[in-house]
């Protein structure tokens, strides 16, 4: 079968527009990240940004918020991000909330956010305030 110029059109304009935030999880950010730094990194869905890998492939979105503020951090399975020796894998999510987490305290360094930073969201999966889903496969 042969793909026609305005197909490959179609499928690109699909790839890129399917990276948007879906209304109801950007809500759901917004109401517990507001409209801050860390909501800004979780709605960004530029190339390799967290809504790009998170609807692509695996992610995991790391928080700590009290009142003096918050703190985030990431990771995926991208290249080079959780690296075990190949392009692309497909790390379990233990080893990207491992990774994300220590982004996310690295992150609060030189800030006065005291609380730890736990999962906030798997891809767009939001898990914050749900222990239940937080460390299972």
């Amino acid at each position: 079968m042969k793909t026609r110029p305005l197909d490959m059109v179609l499928i690109l304009l699909g790839v890129l527009t399917g990276c948007a935030t879906p209304p109801d999880v950007k809500s759901k950010a917004q109401s517990i990240l507001g409209d801050g730094k860390c909501f800004l990194i979780f709605t960004d869905d530029g190339l390799h940004r967290y809504q790009h890998v998170a609807q692509m492939a695996r992610a995991v979105f790391a928080l700590a918020k009290d009142q003096a503020g918050q703190a985030c951090g990431w990771a995926s399975n991208r290249w080079g991000d959780v690296n075990d020796g190949v392009l692309i894998s497909l790390p379990n999510y233990e080893k990207l909330e491992t990774v994300a987490i220590a982004r996310c305290e690295a992150a609060k360094q030189g800030t006065s956010v005291k609380s730890p930073c736990r999962i906030f969201a798997r891809g767009n999966e939001v898990v914050w305030g749900n222990s239940a889903k937080i460390g299972m496969e």
